[in-house]
């Protein structure tokens, strides 16, 4: 699979974790929902996001240093759905 191929399969899977991301917070902001269930609901997808936010960061920035050295960082955007402007932020650690 070239590069190319990858950044596709990545892109389907990202948008398939965000559908279902997405679905359960739809589920959470439910009005049928209790304001309870809700706030749970709510909390346990904070809290899922911010505990892992650092670690996949570090696992991205890491997977864009190993594909810059034949990669433009518009093609790195590209594949990964974000600006060339972005990805050397995230290159710099910033």
């Amino acid at each position: 699979m070239d590069t190319h191929d990858a950044g596709a399969a990545g892109r389907a899977a990202a948008a398939e974790l965000a559908r279902s991301f997405n679905a359960a917070a739809d589920r959470a902001m439910s009005p049928d929902s209790t304001p309870l269930d809700r706030a749970a609901m709510i909390t346990g997808l904070l809290k899922a996001v911010e505990g892992r936010q650092k670690e996949l960061a570090a696992a991205r920035r890491a997977d864009m240093h190993v594909v810059r050295p034949t990669m433009t960082l518009a093609a790195i955007g590209a594949a990964v759905d974000l600006s060339t402007g972005r990805v050397d932020q995230i290159l710099k650690g910033k």
